[in-house]
C-alpha cells in the first residue's frame, strides 16, 4: 500500500510539473489524506434576540468530519461592518462525527450589515485532512424600516 502512495504522490506531482510547463502558471492540487481529523464550520446562523434593540445570536458549529479524533483547537469569529470585532473560543478535541456548538451575542447598529466569517482551527493547531475547508461565511443585516431615513409608498 506504501508503494502505491508513493507512485501516487509522484504522479500528482508530475502533473502538476507538466501543467506549470504548459501553462506557466503553478498549481497546488489539495490532497485528502486518510486517517487524519478534519475540522469544518458546518452551520452558521443569526438569530434577533428580541432583547433591547439590535442584540442578535451569532451561533456556529464546528465538526469534526474526519477518521481520527482531534486535539484542541481555537475557532475565530470574525465580524466586518461598521466596526471589526473578533470572537475567539477554545475547541475541546472532537470525536470523528462529533460536533460543538457555540453562541456569541452582538448588539448591531440599526442599518448595519455585518460580513461574518468564521475558522474552525484558526491557530492551525490540529493537522488535518484537508486544510482547506476550515471557515465559513455568511452576510447579515436588517431592513431599513420603511418611513424612515427615506419614501414610503
Amino acid at each position: 500500500m506504501r508503494n502505491r502512495t508513493t507512485i501516487f504522490a509522484m504522479f500528482l506531482a508530475l502533473i502538476c510539473l507538466l501543467f506549470t510547463a504548459v501553462h506557466g502558471k503553478t498549481t497546488s492540487p489539495t490532497l485528502i489524506v486518510k486517517g487524519q481529523p478534519d475540522l469544518v464550520v458546518s452551520k452558521i446562523t443569526v438569530t434577533p434576540t428580541g432583547e433591547g434593540k439590535n442584540k442578535v445570536t451569532i451561533a456556529y458549529t464546528v465538526k469534526n468530519i474526519g477518521k481520527v479524533p482531534s486535539g484542541k483547537s481555537v475557532s475565530n469569529l470574525s465580524l466586518k461592518g461598521n466596526k471589526s470585532k473578533s470572537f475567539r473560543r477554545q475547541i475541546a478535541p472532537l470525536k470523528p462525527g462529533e460536533s460543538i456548538f457555540t453562541t456569541v451575542d452582538y448588539y448591531m447598529a440599526t442599518r448595519e450589515a455585518i460580513q461574518i466569517k468564521v475558522s474552525a482551527d484558526y491557530l492551525n493547531n490540529v493537522t488535518e485532512a484537508n486544510e482547506r475547508n476550515n471557515e465559513n461565511a455568511m452576510r447579515f443585516g436588517f431592513s431599513i424600516p420603511v418611513g424612515r431615513g427615506g419614501k414610503s409608498n
